[in-house]
């Protein structure tokens, strides 16, 4: 297996995926199953979801990667996108610059959320603005259901990953090689590496999808997703619509972010909403 670059995957031949079975005992075949990889992300000599050889040998692991359906954390990457566009000023960086600081702001907004009998408009506003700042470039990983925290910040021209990959299961074995940490790359090489990661992932899943009308053409083909002309039947040709379809929306979003052309965030209203809580609402 040969993975190259920050973000790393290698899908599964076809007649690997894990497909669902219809009551026909026929794969329903869909983009979305076709993506079923395995995967990491590379941070220097660190490989985060990258599991453990004591939690692989107790649970009979065959594989070392996180096993699940890549265009999964691939969405949830192009999610946070164009919200870490937006550089975070130092001064409000420094309020999650570490675990420590991020559950201090975390308390003090539980605090003011505890004493809050009616929202106003006023609070709408604020209770949007902290909820984004603390979500500001977490990536998704509650379908994995164990601790794994990636965050990406993009503090002036640096893209600052923290991530904290310390659990074990009930006999106290970790269950990754990763730790805790941080990685830092610059702004400009990190959407390199997205690019990079556009174009590996649409050229392989071109070559997955013509292997699987040649391999799987007695299943059954569908897609699931996307709502279609209720007299088209469903086939083969789906699979390179749905294809074309994702790739322009993802390469739509790499334009805006190349250009600068994402949605602006108002960090001077979100400072003063942190202000408000730290002052008011700081318990000790």
């Amino acid at each position: 297996m040969i993975f190259i670059s920050l973000f790393n995957y290698e899908l599964k031949s076809v007649t690997e995926c894990a497909f669902p079975i219809n009551k026909n005992g026929k794969k329903n075949i869909c983009w979305f199953w076709l993506t079923d990889s395995s995967y990491y992300i590379k941070l220097g000599e660190t490989k985060l979801f990258e599991l453990s050889s004591e939690f692989m040998k107790k649970h009979d692991i065959k594989s070392c990667f996180d096993d699940y359906y890549y265009i999964r954390q691939l969405e949830d990457l192009f999610e946070i996108l164009p919200v870490i566009s937006n550089s975070i000023p130092e001064d409000l960086y420094k309020y999650i610059y570490n675990e420590k600081k991020y559950k201090n702001l975390t308390k003090c907004f539980d605090n003011w959320i505890d004493e809050q009998k009616v929202f106003s408009d006023k609070d709408e506003i604020l209770d949007e603005n902290i909820c984004s700042f603390l979500s500001y470039g977490r990536l998704d990983t509650g379908y994995l259901n164990v601790k794994c925290c990636c965050c990406f910040y993009h503090v002036s021209d640096q893209i600052i990953i923290h991530y904290d990959f310390e659990d074990f299961d009930e006999e106290n074995n970790p269950i990754w090689t990763a730790k805790s940490g941080r990685f830092t790359l610059t702004y400009k090489e990190f959407l390199d590496e997205i690019e990079n990661l556009l174009n590996r992932f649409f050229c392989d899943m071109e070559k997955q999808i013509s292997n699987a009308a040649a391999e799987l053409k007695d299943e059954v083909f569908y897609d699931i997703f996307v709502q279609r002309d209720k007299n088209t039947k469903p086939g083969t040709a789906y699979l390179f619509e749905e294809h074309e379809e994702r790739k322009i929306s993802f390469y739509s979003v790499l334009r805006s972010l190349k250009n600068n052309n994402c949605k602006k965030i108002n960090w001077d209203e979100i400072r003063e909403n942190i202000k408000f809580i730290t002052l008011n609402f700081e318990k000790a």
